[in-house]
């Protein structure tokens, strides 16, 4: 997955999207993926999901996740690093 990204909104309470998060993160980065700034959880202490999408806060945070993600996939496109290594190494 050398040369793309990985991102994942994530919203919850607790330790549980810590858990989730924690693991996709571990699971993309062992596999290749870049993965950006902020492309991860947003964290809300709200139980009603109509309260959690409609915070300033969690706004933001899905403005600078895409913001991010829409970034650095060009980065990484328009300089080929996948592909590069990719060609070098094929077994990766």
């Amino acid at each position: 997955m050398y040369g793309k990204t990985f991102g994942c909104l994530i919203t919850g309470t607790g330790d549980g999207f810590q858990s989730i998060m924690g693991r996709l993160y571990h699971y993309a980065n062992n596999i290749g993926f870049t993965i950006p700034p902020d492309a991860f959880a947003s964290y809300s202490g709200m139980g009603d999901p109509e309260e959690i999408s409609d915070t300033d806060y969690v706004k933001d945070y899905v403005e600078t996740f895409c913001r991010n993600m829409y970034y650095w996939t060009y980065i990484l496109k328009e300089t080929g690093v996948g592909m590069k290594v990719q060609a070098e190494n094929p077994t990766n």
